[in-house]
């Protein structure tokens, strides 16, 4: 693998702005609440992809 700092962090900067980058929206599958977490972790166990709890 090959790692262009300036371009890459550049463009990794811009799909975490768009709050919707295309590769993680492929692996994150469900996100939670915070006062959801319990139903997060299990959720976990059969989740196609990657389970997530927003803190904000």
């Amino acid at each position: 693998m090959i790692y262009d700092h300036p371009v890459d962090f550049a463009q990794t900067l811009s799909a975490l702005e768009s709050r919707t980058p295309p590769r993680l929206a492929a692996v994150v599958s469900d996100g939670y609440a915070l006062e959801d977490v319990q139903e997060a972790f299990t959720a976990a166990y059969t989740a196609a992809g990657k389970v997530w709890v927003d803190l904000s």
